[in-house]
């Protein structure tokens, strides 16, 4: 890629600090200044939260090996932050700085106050809690996600690692983790019949027979629990909204990797408008009409609650204003521009090392000190207080256009099962699943849903998600 000019850099810079709240400008004065062969600033900071943020994810973009740059000698001392960069080093730290403020994001939507529990937090208690009582009755089976985007797949037939990700819309890196997985496990084995494909071990397909056995067990404890009337029309509904999807989507909610909770890995390669139409997606996410991809006359219900959460996940995240799921459970806990280390910690994976996802993602910076120390503070950057504050707005925008694309019929209908079911689930449910948790190593191995116990007795979930605390191995 060829590095921009001087010039060009430093006007790139100084309209980024223009729209970076907590860095100070100078009335009249440029921030960064084009000095010939390298850009040179002086950078400070306001007192305010916003300027200690701002300090501080500046502070980390300079120290992270992926957007080196070459602060002069003076930087950190006297008045400011003294800078002096190269063209390529000015350059990385314009695509870093302006990745943590709102150069990447939509114009944000103006404030308003959610009416009641949004539609994706309805289907996200649905689905957690069904995959919760599936882990509680079936505690010698696969986990619900092992079972529903693996297990099931293989169940009748061979498949080539990339027969296998089309048929169950994986990406080709959580392909890989979990082929690797579970042969390790001894539920996978090489197919002698076909080259690169994989089929069940007489293992495999016992555990996927007691899986899918638990599931309808569980089903039929959910119409006795809800009422069947309530889970029909619950089951009605989603099949009617799943069926006029364009695209298929996974049995069980699922990221782009290990690491990338996002569904279709952002969107490298844009949009295509079909039909069917495609999102923006990164180039290992699979494209699966939905007559591309066989399905069963009735889907179990979890498989409904996660593909009709995927396509509004799609949908919200579409409009450029940050992932739904870090908008839904993280950062509408964060009334403020910060919040304690050990409180976020209970509410998502922020570590304060500078390697989870939201601090990767310039989503949040925190104060230095120990490791262990939960009272630093985590800080909100730009981009993260526009996807929070816009949050409200944009979810009951697209709310109100599924009502008029699915008729407000089955909207109605949908939604007041969800409703019903929500007042009699577990209250602090998380208001979106970990889309990667299933393919942590424990979860993989686990049977069940049930690898410890918490201090009251009652079993976690290994299919941990934002709102709870991660494993132990």
């Amino acid at each position: 890629m060829e590095t921009p000019s001087i010039a060009a850099v430093t006007a790139r810079l100084n309209g980024i600090v223009r729209n970076f709240p907590g860095i100070t400008q100078r009335p009249g004065q440029p921030t960064f200044r084009d000095h010939g062969s390298r850009v040179e600033a002086r950078l400070s900071f306001d007192e305010e939260p916003a300027g200690t943020a701002a300090r501080l994810v500046t502070e980390h973009i300079l120290r992270r090996r992926s957007a080196p740059v070459e602060p002069s000698a003076g930087a950190n001392v006297g008045d400011g932050m003294h800078l002096s960069l190269s063209a390529a080093g000015a350059s990385r730290f314009a695509r870093a700085l302006g990745y943590a403020g709102t150069e990447c994001l939509a114009p944000a939507r103006p404030g308003r106050a959610l009416g009641g529990t949004t539609l994706p937090a309805l289907l996200s208690h649905a689905l957690i809690a069904f995959e919760r009582d599936y882990g509680l009755a079936a505690a010698d089976a696969p986990t619900l996600p092992v079972w529903s985007n693996v297990l099931r797949v293989f169940a009748t037939d061979a498949l080539t690692d990339r027969e296998f990700g089309l048929r169950a819309i994986l990406s080709h890196r959580v392909v890989r983790v979990v082929l690797r997985d579970l042969a390790k496990h001894g539920w996978l084995e090489s197919d002698p019949t076909r080259s690169r494909a994989w089929r069940l071990t007489d293992r495999g397909l016992a555990q996927e027979r007691l899986a899918r056995g638990r599931l309808a067990q569980v089903e039929r404890r959910w119409r006795e629990r809800y009422g069947a009337a309530t889970v029909e029309s619950l089951r009605g509904g989603l099949a009617d909204v799943a069926g006029r999807l364009e695209l298929e989507w996974p049995w069980y909610l699922t990221g782009y990797g290990p690491s990338d909770p996002s569904l279709t890995g952002g969107s490298f390669l844009p949009p295509e408008p079909g039909p069917p139409y495609v999102p923006g997606r990164g180039e290992e996410w699979p494209v699966a009409p939905r007559a591309a991809i066989p399905l069963p006359a009735e889907l179990p219900l979890s498989a409904l609650l996660s593909k009709v959460l995927a396509a509004f996940t799609v949908d919200y995240e579409e409009e450029r204003l940050g992932p739904l799921g870090l908008a839904s459970v993280f950062l509408t806990e964060v009334p403020g521009d910060a919040i304690a280390l050990g409180q976020a910690r209970t509410i998502c994976d922020v570590g304060g090392t500078g390697k989870s996802a939201p601090e990767r993602h310039l989503c949040v910076t925190v104060a230095p000190g120990r490791p262990r120390d939960g009272s630093r503070l985590v800080y909100l950057t730009p981009k993260a207080r526009r996807i929070r504050d816009s949050y409200p707005a944009l979810v009951m925008d697209i709310e109100a256009r599924w009502r008029d694309r699915f008729g407000a019929g089955v909207f109605d209908a949908v939604r007041g099962a969800l409703e019903t079911l929500d007042a009699r689930t577990i209250q602090g449910t998380p208001d979106y699943p970990d889309t990667r948790a299933w393919l942590h190593p424990a979860s993989l191995k686990a049977r069940g849903a049930t690898g410890r116990v918490a201090d009251d007795g009652e079993a976690v979930s290994l299919a941990w998600h934002s709102g709870q605390s991660r494993p132990a191995d």
